[in-house]
């Protein structure tokens, strides 16, 4: 949250110094109907095409479900339209990005870019090859499920 506050002060700043509106957007809001723009980019691309054989992908139509998974945030929703949403499910506990915060706090990383990316630097500095991890359904005949 403090990376939005910051964001939101800068925001607020280049707002006043341009003479421009300050327009909010709730960021998860934004998150969810990302997909329905890239949909229709790519319908407006396809448009363009002088293929004509196939048909032109439609816009992500509503109700869809999206999952979100942000910094703070872990929520699988039910996008019903603008501004009607509604939470299936969410996490019980950290989303992914406070787990990084807390684990890069208990080895002392260095925070200042946030603790995913203190983490990864420090996993790069690391022997791969070290420790056998078993592969999540290794043996599945199904490979389409197989995780490695």
């Amino acid at each position: 949250s403090l990376c939005l506050k910051v964001g939101v002060l800068k925001a607020r700043e280049v707002s006043h110094e341009a003479g421009v509106p300050l327009i909010p957007v709730h960021h998860m809001e934004a998150h969810s109907l990302v997909a329905r723009c890239l949909e229709e980019a790519a319908a407006a691309a396809h448009q363009g095409d002088d293929q004509g054989a196939s048909a032109s992908p439609s816009p992500l139509a509503f109700p869809f479900l999206a999952l979100l998974v942000s910094g703070g945030h872990n929520l699988l929703v039910l996008v019903e339209g603008l501004g009607s949403y509604k939470i299936l499910g969410t996490t019980l506990d950290d989303a992914v990005g406070e787990a990084f915060d807390k684990v890069a706090r208990l080895l002392k990383l260095d925070l200042s870019r946030g603790g995913g990316p203190a983490v990864e630097a420090l996993a790069l500095e690391g022997d791969a090859h070290r420790y056998a991890f078993p592969v999540p359904l290794k043996n599945s005949r199904d490979k389409a499920k197989n995780c490695d």
